[in-house]
C-alpha cells in the first residue's frame, strides 16, 4: 500500500506545471541490488524542469560520458557518468534488472575523484566545506576550478521561461596545501615567488594564454611549465 501512495503521488508531481522540483529521495542510501554496493548506493536522481527552460543543469550537456570514479580507496573504470553542476551532484546511470536505464547521486560518504572524459575531478574541502573542483596537473601547485550554474527567469521576447547561465567557474592554485583564488593575469602571477613571476610571465605571453578564457590544455601545459621551475 505504501509503495501504491508513493507511485500515485510521484504521478501527481509529474503534471504540476511551471514547477522546478529537485524530489527529495528516502533517508539514507538507495542500493541496486546485484550490484557493487560501494559504487551503486546512492539517491535515486529525479529532478524536473518547468516547460519550456532554456539550457540544462549539466556542465555541458544532458548526453552521459563514459568515466571512472575512486570511491574509498577503489577504482571503478568505464562507467556511464554526468556532472549536474547546479545541483552538484555527480550522477550514475546504470541498466536495471528489467533493462530500464535508471540514474542514480553517487554518494558522497567515500567519493574521492572521478572523471569525464578528459576532465578530472576532486570532491575535498578546503576549508569551506566539501566540493567538487576540477583539478588541472598531477602535482603541486595545480589548478583547481569549481563549477555553478543559475537558474533565472528570462523575459525575453516577452515571454516569461527559465533558462539556466552558461557554466560559471571560480580557480585557485592549490600551492603547497593552500588554495589560492584568482581572477586576472595579475593575481595568477602574485601567487608565485618574485624570481618565477617573470618566467611566469613570459611564458604566458609567448603562448598566448589568457588566463579568463584559457582552455584546460593550455592551463595543462601552463602548470606544468611553472612546476618545471623548482
Amino acid at each position: 500500500m505504501k509503495n501504491l501512495l508513493r507511485s500515485f503521488s510521484f504521478s501527481l508531481l509529474l503534471f504540476i506545471p511551471g514547477m522546478l522540483l529537485s524530489q527529495a529521495a528516502p533517508t539514507g542510501s538507495d542500493p541496486v541490488y546485484g550490484l557493487d554496493p560501494l559504487l551503486y548506493n546512492g539517491k535515486k536522481y529525479t529532478y524536473f524542469l518547468p516547460p519550456g527552460t532554456v539550457g540544462n543543469q549539466f556542465l555541458h550537456r544532458p548526453d552521459f560520458y563514459l568515466g571512472s570514479a575512486t570511491i574509498k580507496g577503489t577504482l571503478f573504470s568505464g562507467i556511464i557518468l554526468n556532472y549536474d553542476v547546479f545541483n552538484q551532484e555527480l550522477l550514475l546511470q546504470y541498466t536495471a534488472e528489467n533493462g530500464t536505464l535508471g540514474i542514480l547521486e553517487v554518494s558522497k560518504a567515500w567519493l574521492e575523484a572521478f572523471r569525464l572524459g578528459e576532465m578530472a575531478f576532486i570532491f575535498k574541502d578546503y576549508g569551506e566545506g566539501p566540493n567538487y573542483y576540477q583539478r588541472i596537473g598531477d602535482e603541486d601547485p595545480c589548478i583547481l576550478y569549481h563549477w555553478t550554474k543559475q537558474l533565472k527567469l528570462d523575459v525575453t521576447y516577452g515571454t516569461d521561461h527559465f533558462a539556466f547561465t552558461p557554466p560559471m567557474r571560480d580557480s585557485w592554485v592549490l600551492k603547497e596545501g593552500m588554495t589560492h583564488p584568482y581572477k586576472s593575469r595579475h593575481s595568477f602571477l602574485k601567487i608565485f615567488s618574485q624570481e618565477d613571476k617573470p618566467l611566469i610571465s613570459d611564458y604566458m605571453r609567448q603562448h598566448r594564454i589568457r588566463i579568463k578564457k584559457a582552455s584546460d590544455a593550455d592551463m595543462t601545459q601552463l602548470i606544468h611549465y611553472i612546476n618545471s621551475l623548482d
